[in-house]
């Protein structure tokens, strides 16, 4: 079983998640990238969170920010979930559940909201919404969301 570590991606390490977020969105060049990154962490209830491999390398990593939801009360939205590793990615999505999930109760939300890119509806079926389905997430047209239990 692989191990990972999950830790905020600080300032320090914005260089290094880069080609992360180039896997997950190439047209965003390294300036938007540090300009997006390195906004004061926790400002808005926003951060980043990286999933670290056993050599200490991004491999996984999210932006969330903390707001309000007129029928959920507090939500915890994510945006540029990326996973990326040239062995198996299920594994690193897996830690970027848990992470998310992790940081969902941290913060005191009672749902989770992620946008849904495209290029996510045309690989869904092929292996990723099905780890999203175990956790009790549900997939529409415009966003991945994760309801608490009723």
């Amino acid at each position: 079983m692989r191990a990972f570590s999950i830790r905020p991606v600080t300032a320090d390490l914005v260089g290094q998640a880069f080609p992360v977020v180039q896997a997950a969105a190439p047209d965003v060049t390294l300036e938007q990238w540090r300009a997006f990154a390195t906004n004061p962490p926790g400002e808005n209830g926003m951060g980043l969170v990286g999933v670290f491999n056993e050599q200490d390398y991004i491999v996984g990593l999210f932006a969330y920010r903390r707001e309000p939801h007129l029928q959920h009360g507090r939500i915890l939205r994510i945006c540029h979930l990326a996973a990326v590793d040239l062995v198996d990615s299920e594994p690193v999505l897996q830690a970027l559940l848990q992470a998310i999930e992790d940081q969902a109760k941290a913060q005191d939300c009672s749902a989770i909201l992620m946008a849904t890119p495209a290029s996510y509806l045309k690989v869904a079926a092929h292996w990723m919404h099905p780890l999203f389905a175990a956790r009790g997430y549900l997939l529409d047209s415009t966003q991945i969301r994760k309801m608490p239990p009723s």
